[in-house]
C-alpha cells in the first residue's frame, strides 16, 4: 500500500521486520568472504590452502589499542589474523608485565587452539591498533584438520612462535635496552606494515623490561641521531638501515625464520590446490 505522497505505508510488525532485514543486511556486509583480495596481506591466511580458505568465514574488525583478544586462562573463542596492527602477548607477573612476543601480518593469534590447546596462557592486547581479520576457533579447528597440508603449515608456524619466545627470553638476558629496542622498533614496522605507528613510553618500558625514564633517554638518543622521530606517543623511522644496524642479532635471526616459513608456506599454497579438491573431506 501507497500513501498519497507515493511513500510506502506499513504497520508496526512490517516495520519492525524491516528494520530487522536491514540489520541482518548491514551485518552481513561486515562478514568478508575468502576471495577479499585483503585477506592476503596476512601471510598465513595467504599460505592456506584454498579449499581450506573456502570452508572458512571470516569477519574483519578494526581494533583500538589496549583491546584484550583473550586473557589468562580464557577459551580461545576467536583467531585473529592482523593485516596492518600488532598484538603482543604477554605473561602477567605480580610486579609487572613481560612481552613475550608480537604478532603481526605475518602470523595469527590463537593458533593453538587448532592444535588442541584451546586455553590461553598468556595475556593477548592489541600493541598498535590497526586491521585485523577473525574467525572462530573451533570453526578453524575443524576446517584445519581436513588437509594434512594445513595442519602441517598451522604445527610449523606454531613452532616458529616457540623459538622466537625462546630467542627473545635469551635475548632479554643478553643484549642491551639500547639494541633491544633497535629490535622491537624494527619488528613493529615490518609486523604492522608501516614505519610510521602508535607506541607510547610505557609500552616501549614493557616492552624492554626498564624504567620508563629509561627509554626516554634510549629513544632521545636514537632521534638526535636522525634514526626515528618520536612525538606525542608516534614514532617515525627515519633511517632504517642506522636503526638495524644498531639493533641486536636477534633481529635478523627472528626475521630470517619469517622468511623461510613465508616462502615455504607460499610453495605448499601454490601446490595445494589440486584439481577436485582432492584431500578435502568435510569438517565435522
Amino acid at each position: 500500500m501507497t500513501g498519497s505522497n507515493g511513500g510506502l505505508i506499513v504497520n508496526g510488525r512490517q516495520h519492525d521486520l524491516m528494520v530487522r532485514a536491514a540489520m541482518a543486511c548491514d551485518e552481513r556486509q561486515k562478514r568478508i568472504g575468502p576471495a577479499h583480495p585483503t585477506l592476503s596481506a596476512n601471510r598465513l591466511i595467504a599460505a592456506l590452502p584454498q579449499p581450506v580458505l573456502a570452508l572458512l568465514q571470516f569477519s574483519h574488525a578494526v581494533l583500538a589499542q589496549g583491546h584484550v583478544c583473550f586473557d589468562v586462562g580464557d577459551r580461545i573463542e576467536e583467531v585473529y589474523f592482523p593485516t596492518s596492527g600488532v598484538i603482543s602477548l604477554v605473561a602477567a607477573m605480580e610486579e609487572s608485565n613481560v612481552v613475550q612476543t608480537m604478532i603481526g601480518r605475518e602470523a595469527a593469534v590463537g593458533l593453538q587452539s587448532a592444535v588442541g590447546r584451546p586455553y590461553a596462557f598468556v595475556r593477548a592486547i592489541v600493541k598498535i591498533p590497526g586491521s585485523f581479520y577473525t574467525v572462530s576457533a573451533e570453526a578453524f579447528r575443524r576446517v584445519v584438520q581436513t588437509t594434512l597440508e594445513a595442519q602441517a603449515l598451522v604445527a610449523h608456524y606454531t613452532d616458529v612462535l616457540l623459538a622466537e619466545a625462546q630467542q627473545l627470553a635469551a635475548c632479554n638476558a643478553i643484549h642491551p635496552a639500547s639494541a633491544r629496542l633497535a629490535r622491537w622498533l624494527l619488528q613493529c614496522a615490518v609486523r604492522g606494515g608501516s614505519e610510521l605507528f602508535p607506541l607510547t613510553q610505557d609500552s616501549l618500558a614493557e616492552m624492554l623490561g626498564v624504567r620508563r625514564s629509561t627509554v626516554t633517554l634510549l629513544a632521545q638518543d636514537l632521534q638526535s641521531r636522525g634514526i626515528i622521530r618520536y612525538r606525542r606517543g608516534k614514532i617515525a623511522i627515519i633511517d632504517r638501515h642506522a636503526l638495524e644496524s644498531c639493533a641486536c642479532e636477534c633481529y635478523g635471526t627472528v626475521k630470517a625464520l619469517y622468511d623461510e616459513l613465508a616462502a615455504h608456506g607460499q610453495r605448499q599454497a601454490s601446490g595445494c590446490a589440486l584439481p577436485g579438491e582432492t584431500g578435502l573431506r568435510a569438517p565435522v
